[in-house]
């Protein structure tokens, strides 16, 4: 029994190496270390930056985003639904979509708007065309015109938990 258990610590010792030496992984070892930071530094929201650090691990597109959704959740007092939802969204994405970074950004600085935010973050993949793409600008454009935070950092400053 002790040379089966050795065998398999030994195996998962090697699948660990094989995952840290490889730089196929370097961007999904940056998106666990930070969600790791995150936990560390957090005094609340600990379930949730596990969860999301589940989502970093099992996603192959969007790592940044999860990552960052991830830090929200633990920096910020309130509203972390909206931050595992757009991590959701980004961790199922069948590609790497750029414009997820904006409808993050977004989520922070509109706090009142989560479902039209999400309803921008379901759609960010399914831009296929110039008119699909012009439509998705426009509804983004106006909701950033009504934040109530002029720029992410003063957003990050006045929701973080102190």
């Amino acid at each position: 029994m002790k040379k089966v258990s050795y065998l398999v610590l030994g195996g998962v010792a090697v699948l660990l190496l094989f995952f840290l030496a490889n730089p196929n992984y370097a961007e999904k070892r940056t998106a666990l270390g930070s969600v790791a930071q995150t936990l560390v530094r957090a005094d609340h929201h600990q379930a949730v930056i596990v969860e999301g650090g589940a989502r970093a691990f099992r996603a192959q597109y969007n790592l940044a985003v999860i990552a960052r959704a991830t830090e929200y959740m633990g920096r910020l007092g309130s509203g972390t639904l909206v931050y595992r939802e757009i991590a959701r969204i980004a961790a199922e994405a069948d590609r790497e979509c750029i414009r997820f970074e904006a409808v993050l950004d977004l989520a922070v600085r509109s706090t009142t708007n989560s479902q039209r935010v999400l309803a921008l973050a379901e759609s960010v993949c399914r831009i296929d065309s110039e008119e699909d793409e012009a439509l998705w600008q426009t509804a983004y454009d106006a909701m950033l015109e009504k934040a109530e935070y002029p720029s992410v950092q003063v957003a990050v400053a006045s929701q973080e938990m102190k």
